[in-house]
């Protein structure tokens, strides 16, 4: 199987229907590796276009490594903040059963699981007490869903919705609690961990990627820190895609 002729072995999954912009699909594309070292599973950034991660997924490719590489639609994220939290835990644990299917059926040693943005609360989760995950890397992340929805440049659409209902930041934190990062890395420890910060980010605020990770090395663990001064988050993403180690 070719790098270009992905296997699309997992369609999509139960959608939830809402009245905010349809359902969650989740699809899949797996590009196996031939003699593969492991496995590299891609958690895309909310409202990205469908071939998001081909720069990545080609030195994924010749680094040795299986894709397993997810879209998730928008509606994911939505004014609805119990769908959001039921949306966000189906998609998690789809994930997780995915990646142990995939590692009883090609044997894979290494797991490897690279989330951007408001990709990287699936990612934190999916690799939180997981044995079979070895390599977490968290692009452009967020300390809490609902501080990076409520700041967050691209989502002050869905706060001012949610200000129309009276829900405030600090009902949200408490409703979403169970997906936030900075409660879902108690299980990362012996993993190697990698994260992308950038000082300029306004849309995910900086601030709150570095809480992340200063509550990480409270907590006993060891993350490997890439900070740059003027990318901002979309170059940060970019710059990763383009030119991010595959270990």
């Amino acid at each position: 199987m070719s790098l270009l002729s992905p296997d699309r072995i997992i369609g999509p999954f139960r959608g939830i229907v809402t009245d905010f912009g349809g359902d969650v699909g989740l699809t899949s594309d797996f590009y196996p590796a031939p003699h593969s070292k492991g496995l590299c599973v891609l958690i895309p950034p909310w409202k990205v276009e469908a071939d998001f991660f081909k720069l990545v997924r080609k030195r994924i490719y010749e680094a040795g490594y299986s894709c397993l590489e997810y879209k998730i639609a928008s509606a994911l994220l939505s004014p609805d903040y119990r769908y959001t939290h039921d949306a966000f835990k189906e998609v998690i644990d789809h994930v997780r059963l995915d990646i142990d299917k995939m590692v009883h059926q090609h044997g894979y040693k290494q797991v490897q699981v690279i989330g951007i943005s408001i990709g990287c609360v699936e990612a934190a989760m999916i690799a939180n007490n997981n044995d079979y995950v070895t390599r977490l890397v968290l692009v452009a992340p967020g300390c809490d869903l609902a501080q990076s929805m409520w700041y967050g440049l691209k989502t002050q659409n869905i706060r001012r919705l949610f200000e129309k209902q009276g829900i405030t930041l600090e009902f949200l934190k408490e409703a979403w609690r169970d997906l936030a990062p900075e409660n879902n890395f108690q299980g990362l420890k012996g993993k190697e961990i990698e994260i992308h910060l950038s000082k300029y980010d306004v849309n995910i605020p900086y601030r709150f990627g570095k809480r992340l990770v200063e509550q990480m090395i409270a907590h006993g663990l060891d993350p490997h820190v890439h900070e740059n001064k003027y990318l901002g988050h979309y170059l940060t993403v970019l710059n990763y895609l383009w030119k991010g180690k595959i270990r």
